[in-house]
């Protein structure tokens, strides 16, 4: 599912960008470094490279039925007698949700 090769190669390019890390021995070198640093940029690119697969394409029709849902859940939250955390949350969740949708 994953371009492991490709998201190696973009660990490299966040190690080089946050550490000054160059692969002609200029920047400061990978051993002053360490592999914990390195882990850190190959955990940042498995992340992106997750946030890049969840950003699939909607169609019309599926984007027009989540957007009724989260309306009917909104209007759901606000008839709601709840000053609660947890409603709060998710009623700026749903609202978050809706700008992304409608944009």
């Amino acid at each position: 599912m994953f371009d492991r090769s490709a998201i190696v190669r973009r660990a490299w390019e966040i190690f080089a960008r946050e550490y000054g890390w160059r692969k002609d021995g200029r920047g400061i070198r990978f051993k002053f470094i360490g592999r914990e640093c390195f882990a850190w940029c190959l955990a940042q690119a498995w992340r992106l490279a997750r946030l890049g697969a969840q950003a699939r394409p909607v169609s019309e029709t599926e984007r027009c039925a989540r957007l009724a849902s989260l309306k009917a859940d909104l209007s759901a939250l606000q008839m709601q007698d709840s000053f609660l955390a947890s409603t709060n949350r998710r009623m700026h969740a749903v609202r978050s949700e809706m700008s992304q949708l409608a944009a």
